[in-house]
């Protein structure tokens, strides 16, 4: 199941079941888990009523045990100190990070929904940026707009040419917390 209905779920790819096909665009997918029914249970249309009665929805449990999780956030940072406070603070908030190289070519496709990127953390540290930091950096907020959350770590300053754009701390979790549910709804 994971594989062939939750995986592509959250990458927003179309499942199909039998004849049917089902848009994660268009509908909303839940998985329940609990006793087998009797088939008086089934009977009459009853079958679903009665599965959300003496089951429990365990849809985001497999979502998130299957690492598919669809509110997904690319970390952009320089050095790996930044990028571990990144990565603990996004799953501290029970999103799944994801580093932005892994990702660069669909957001360059303009696919970065495909890839289950919900939303960027570009990180912004003590240390000088490089080239390819300041390349991701540029694609993720320009690729994500609102979605991509401008984060400064310790004494860290705004570059010149991120003005205007307001970047939250990393050492203010309800803050950081606030701006990633906002940039990364949940389905």
């Amino acid at each position: 199941m994971v594989r062939a209905v939750l995986q592509p779920w959250s990458r927003g790819v179309t499942v199909r079941l039998g004849e049917r096909e089902w848009d994660p665009r268009a509908c909303r997918i839940t998985v329940l888990e609990g006793p087998r029914l009797a088939p008086a249970e089934l009977s009459h249309g009853q079958g679903w009523h009665s599965a959300e009665r003496s089951g429990r929805d365990v849809t985001r449990a497999l979502l998130s045990r299957a690492g598919v999780l669809a509110a997904t956030v690319a970390v952009v940072a320089v050095g790996d100190a930044d990028r571990r406070a990144a990565v603990a603070a996004v799953e501290a908030l029970g999103l799944t990070p994801v580093d932005f190289a892994e990702v660069r070519s669909a957001v360059l496709a303009g696919a970065a929904g495909r890839a289950g990127v919900r939303a960027a953390l570009v990180v912004i540290g003590a240390g000088p940026a490089t080239a390819a930091w300041g390349l991701d950096a540029g694609l993720a907020l320009g690729a994500l707009g609102a979605s991509a959350v401008l984060v400064c770590v310790g004494g860290a300053q705004l570059p010149a040419a991120l003005a205007g754009i307001e970047p939250v701390r990393l050492e203010q979790p309800d803050a950081l917390a606030a701006r990633l549910r906002a940039a990364a709804p949940r389905p």
